[in-house]
C-alpha cells in the first residue's frame, strides 16, 4: 500500500518483486486478454534465450470513425510485428499483454518511471536485448484493447508515444549499427530513426503554416 500513487512502472516493479512464480504478465487497465492467450505465449519460454513475449492487439468493439481508423492501424501493426518477429527485431513488448521472465525482469531493473520515459514497455525491450535476451511475438495470443474514442485524444496519445519512442531510441543509440544486435541494430534502428525524423519535419512544417 502506498499513500501516494507513483504510476504503473512503480506498481508493477513492486509486484514483480513479490511474485512467487517464474513468469509475470503485464496487462494494461484498458485491455482484455482472451482466456487462452497465456497458453499460446508460454511455449516460447522453452527457449532459455527468450526474455519476454508480446501479443497480438485487437480493437475492442470499434464504433467511432477514430476507433475504426485505429482498428485498421492495429491490423497493419500486427502484420509488421509478425515481420519483425521473423527478423528477430521486435522492439516493443506491448502494454496490453506481455509476459516476462521474472528473474530477468528484476535483474535489469524492471520498468523505468514515467519521468524518464512515457513508453516503458518499449524501453525495456532495449535493455532485454542488451542483456542478451530475445523478445518474441505470438501471432495466436490475442488481447482486446480499448482505444481513443476521439481524434483529439488519439492525437495526444500519439504525441506521447512518439515522444517516448524518441527518448528510448536516443537513450539506446549505442545499439544503432552495432552488428552485435544483428538485423535489429543494423537495419531496424536506423529505419525507425529516419521515420521519426520525417514525422518531425512534417509536424514542424504543418505547425509553421
Amino acid at each position: 500500500y502506498n499513500e501516494k500513487q507513483q504510476g504503473k512502472s512503480y506498481a508493477f516493479n513492486a509486484g514483480a518483486k513479490k511474485a512467487k512464480y517464474d513468469f509475470i504478465a503485464c496487462v494494461d487497465a484498458d485491455s482484455y486478454p482472451l482466456p487462452d492467450s497465456l497458453d499460446y505465449v508460454m511455449g516460447y519460454f522453452n527457449d532459455s534465450k527468450v526474455g519476454a513475449v508480446t501479443t497480438k492487439m485487437v480493437v475492442k468493439k470499434p464504433k467511432s470513425l477514430a476507433e475504426r481508423f485505429q482498428d485498421i492501424e492495429y491490423i497493419y501493426s500486427n502484420f509488421l510485428l509478425t515481420a519483425f518477429d521473423f527478423l528477430d527485431s521486435v522492439y516493443v513488448a506491448r502494454g496490453p499483454l506481455s509476459v516476462y521472465r521474472k528473474n530477468v525482469f528484476n535483474s535489469i531493473g524492471g520498468f523505468l518511471p514515467a519521468d524518464i520515459t512515457p513508453t516503458e514497455d518499449m524501453e525495456i525491450t532495449f535493455r532485454l536485448r542488451k542483456a542478451g535476451y530475445i523478445v518474441k511475438s505470438s501471432k495466436s495470443a490475442k488481447v482486446y484493447t480499448s482505444v481513443m474514442p476521439t481524434w483529439t485524444k488519439l492525437y495526444w496519445q500519439r504525441v506521447r508515444w512518439n515522444r517516448g519512442s524518441m527518448i528510448n531510441f536516443w537513450m539506446h543509440r549505442d545499439m544503432m549499427l552495432d552488428p552485435k544486435y544483428s538485423f535489429f541494430g543494423v537495419v531496424i534502428m536506423p529505419f525507425v530513426w529516419v521515420t521519426m525524423l520525417m514525422v518531425g519535419i512534417i509536424i514542424y512544417y504543418l505547425l509553421k503554416r
